[in-house]
């Protein structure tokens, strides 16, 4: 006897020939339709429907399995973890629910993405989820660089503040000074009817993006509105029938005006391009001085010709300038040059002498010159040692490699070693 295959058999056929009624590890019930074997539930629950066989952690509504227990859910800041699906204040850097508490709390800041060009409000997370923290972090290696910059920035943590924008990122280190004022406030960071401690924190991590050469993206006026938004949601908690509400929002603009710095410049510290694939130090060739000296990588020796400053570029946010640390008393930039990296005489005109950076994984960049987005820092053609080879045919434009392939990250610098390879852009 031969069996035809029938094509509208919806879930299949058995040996004999005749339609399955439903998937395999499901039954048909008179009356429910198909069910679970296993679940006596089931039949009540979806009528007719055809449900899965199993679930770990149960069925939704739906007849679907749900990704988590009853009360839990999955958030893309802890992977696939499953984390309690509300959390008044916020969550713990293990997913765990943020306790009350009127304490301040720093803890360790956990980076979902890296940005060149985030906003005051995604650096700081604010205006967020204020249940969920989701950090956009800068450039490590530049960040540190800057003079004046302490530390890390930490996730902090006060309950006042905390009740209307959860944790916020601040400079642990970082406090409100200025004179007193006229209603006897000792510290201005604190007194008998505010508590201003994470939000001056939070207004110095913001001027600390600022000196790092984030003035492009972050801007004095966007860290004084957030500082005295950071200020209110403590004053917010305080009571109308003692005064202390209206007199902690009087001190709001007082402490605001002591803490504004006009005109914040960027100060950014030497840092060194380290490619990826090669653990070698972007160089200035030679360590010349002289405009068209060459650009290449090298064994990082931590010499003074293979740190770099990146300025910020006026009217390009997230674009830099790439300037030697090595030249002293003259303006000179790293440009493009038809197809390899030199150092040239700086114009802030210059497109060939505007780079971007674009995270590619963490805090590793891909750098990019601004007319030119998929056009990326690269070593021609390498073997597994990273030694420059022959092309068959000349390099061209388009032929460059992509950002994903190839790339340049910020790292302390590596031991001794020597052996320059030409890069080309």
């Amino acid at each position: 006897m031969v069996v035809l295959a029938s094509s509208h058999c919806r879930h299949g056929q058995w040996s004999s020939g005749r339609c399955r009624a439903c998937p395999v590890g499901q039954v048909w019930r008179t009356g429910t339709g198909c069910v679970v074997a296993t679940d006596p539930r089931l039949p009540l629950a979806f009528g007719t429907r055809c449900v899965p066989a199993s679930c770990t952690h149960g069925y939704t509504p739906a007849g679907t399995c749900r990704a988590c227990p009853s009360g839990q859910t999955q958030l893309a800041a802890f992977g696939t973890a499953c984390v309690p699906a509300e959390c008044t204040y916020g969550y713990t850097s293990t997913g765990a629910c943020e306790a009350a508490s009127p304490t301040h709390r720093y803890t360790a800041l956990k980076c979902t993405t890296y940005s060149a060009d985030a906003s005051a409000q995604e650096y700081l997370d604010v205006y967020g989820d204020k249940k969920l923290d989701q950090a956009t972090c800068p450039p490590q290696g530049l960040f540190l660089a800057s003079p004046g910059v302490e530390d890390w920035p930490k996730w902090g943590f006060q309950k006042s503040v905390a009740d209307d924008y959860g944790k916020i990122v601040v400079e642990e280190l970082g406090e409100c000074s200025g004179p007193s004022d006229s209603a006897n406030i000792d510290y201005p960071d604190t007194g008998t009817v505010h508590d201003f401690q994470v939000p001056c924190k939070a207004h110095d991590y913001c001027f600390d993006l600022r000196r790092a050469g984030f003035t492009e993206t972050v801007t004095d006026e966007d860290c004084d509105n957030l500082f005295k938004d950071l200020m209110k949601a403590d004053c917010n908690n305080r009571s109308w029938i003692t005064l202390q509400r209206p007199i902690c929002i009087g001190r709001t603009e007082l402490i605001r005006n002591i803490q504004h710095f006009i005109g914040q410049e960027a100060t950014p510290g030497p840092v060194n391009l380290v490619n990826v694939k090669t653990g070698k130090c972007v160089t200035v060739k030679d360590s010349s001085a002289a405009d068209n000296a060459g650009v290449v990588q090298s064994f990082c020796i931590n010499s003074e010709n293979q740190r770099f400053r990146l300025h910020p570029a006026t009217g390009a946010a997230g674009y830099f300038h790439i300037k030697p640390a090595h030249v002293t008393g003259q303006n000179m930039c790293v440009a493009v040059v038809v197809a390899s990296l030199k150092q040239k005489s700086c114009s802030s005109s210059s497109q060939a002498q505007t780079f971007g950076l674009d995270s590619v994984s963490g805090d590793t960049w891909a750098v990019k010159r601004k007319n030119l987005s998929r056009s990326c820092w690269t070593v021609p053609y390498t073997d597994s040692s990273g030694r420059a080879r022959r092309r068959r045919r000349p390099v061209h434009r388009a032929e460059l490699e992509q950002p994903l392939r190839q790339h340049h990250r910020r790292v302390p610098v590596p031991g001794a070693a020597r052996g320059p390879v030409r890069l080309a852009v």
